[in-house]
């Protein structure tokens, strides 16, 4: 059995008409390749939470690591890079995590970095079940 990974983000559109679909929240894991914040928080939060398999039908995890600039499709189905992105949700550090409806727009306030993880968890959980609910009690 291979150990998941976190997918990138390629395509906002399609995953955020996935979302839509499935009713759920996207959650942009916004990356750098050589952060060390980022890395602790891949290992010791992400990934677990992929291997468990208890978030499938609660979040659309998508990475966009803003230091390769890929080029990517946005939620509108225009061109864009990941730094640009990042810059459209007003980042400004790496991790940020930040839930958003299918259509890109932002279900609540981002996390920003890591620090405590044994709290990060908590407090992920709960900016989950945050967006879930904004999600599922507004109207389209």
């Amino acid at each position: 059995m291979t150990s998941p990974q976190i997918p990138p983000a390629r395509d906002l559109q399609a995953d955020g008409a996935d979302a839509e679909a499935r009713r759920l929240p996207v959650l942009l894991y916004f990356s750098q390749t050589h952060c060390s914040f980022c890395r602790r928080m891949e290992e010791e939060v992400l990934l677990p939470m992929l291997r468990s398999g208890r978030y499938e039908d609660r979040i659309l995890l998508r990475e966009v690591a803003i230091d390769l600039e890929r080029s990517l499709t946005g939620f509108d189905g225009g061109s864009l890079d990941s730094r640009m992105l990042f810059h459209l949700y007003d980042g400004v550090v790496t991790p940020t995590l930040q839930f958003t409806d299918g259509r890109g727009r932002p279900l609540g306030e981002p996390l920003v970095g890591i620090n405590t993880v044994e709290l990060f968890g908590w407090y992920l959980d709960n900016a989950i079940d945050h967006a879930l609910q904004q999600l599922r009690t507004s109207r389209p």
